[in-house]
């Protein structure tokens, strides 16, 4: 087995861990959003049956039948107001939103509304601060749980990170020692940038002729069109390394086979 690929197997049970943790905190959000509903919806019990009431990421939601949809039309909405500060409560106040228009004759469903509105609108009055206060109070027991599946999931994620950097060296050092020792060739055409103004698509790639400081050299290529070989001289090495690196996927197959053997 390559280093390359002991180290993608490494990565890939990361990879399952992360997944497991973004199950976890999934899965704090819901009890929490359950703990917010419960805090919330008796400040409402007494509303008209016919008013459907839903709570879900510290809003809750008002809506009823309308004669004329074959959906619940939205009566009105509350938002809890954020508190932005960490340190601090999740919330720190209550907001009403409502849409305004005019009725003609007797629209009953528009006066309902209105008069359901009134009646919010005492709730929020009267008993805003209870409301903050019962918010907070739910979502109080989460914050640890939250950080600590956080921290884990960032773990986690560096570690990922980690891998990814180490991947991409091994890659770039072999691709470096293959360009100087012999050449890299691909399953297909691709594109290296050679000068500011040449790119030609290519097949196969080779460096020879260093310069001192082992910083340019004249690069060896065979044209995907046509077949013919060519070179270029006074090109960045290190250009050409990381962006034949960056084609590892489309490497002929024995050289992807043979790549970073352990």
């Amino acid at each position: 087995m390559t280093r390359i690929q002991v180290l993608r197997d490494a990565r890939a049970e990361w990879v399952e861990k992360n997944i497991a943790q973004k199950e976890v905190i999934s899965e704090i959000y819901v009890r929490e959003q359950q703990a917010v509903r419960d805090a919330l919806l008796p400040f409402f019990a007494d509303f008209n049956e016919g008013v459907e009431i839903t709570a879900s990421r510290g809003s809750v939601y008002f809506k009823m039948a309308h004669p004329e949809y074959s959906y619940l039309k939205e009566l009105f909405n509350l938002y809890l107001r954020e508190d932005w500060n960490q340190d601090g409560p999740a919330y720190k106040g209550v907001d009403l939103s409502y849409y305004t228009t005019s009725t003609k004759g007797d629209d009953v469903w528009e006066l309902e509304r209105l008069f359901l509105l009134g009646k919010l609108a005492g709730v929020v009055r009267w008993k805003q601060g209870e409301i903050v206060d019962a918010a907070n109070k739910a979502v109080a027991g989460f914050k640890e749980e939250y950080r600590v599946a956080h921290q884990l999931q960032n773990m986690i994620r560096t570690a990922i990170d980690d891998i990814d950097v180490r991947i991409k060296q091994l890659i770039r050092e072999r691709v470096e020692f293959d360009l100087k020792s012999d050449r890299v060739e691909f399953t297909k055409g691709v594109e290296v940038q050679l000068k500011y103004n040449y790119t030609p698509r290519i097949i196969s790639i080779k460096l020879i002729d260093f310069s001192k400081s082992g910083k340019k050299a004249t690069a060896v290529f065979l044209f995907a069109h046509g077949g013919s070989i060519s070179r270029e001289e006074n090109c960045s090495v290190e250009s050409i390394v990381e962006q034949v690196a960056h084609y590892y996927p489309n490497f002929a197959k024995d050289t992807k086979e043979e790549l970073l053997p352990s």
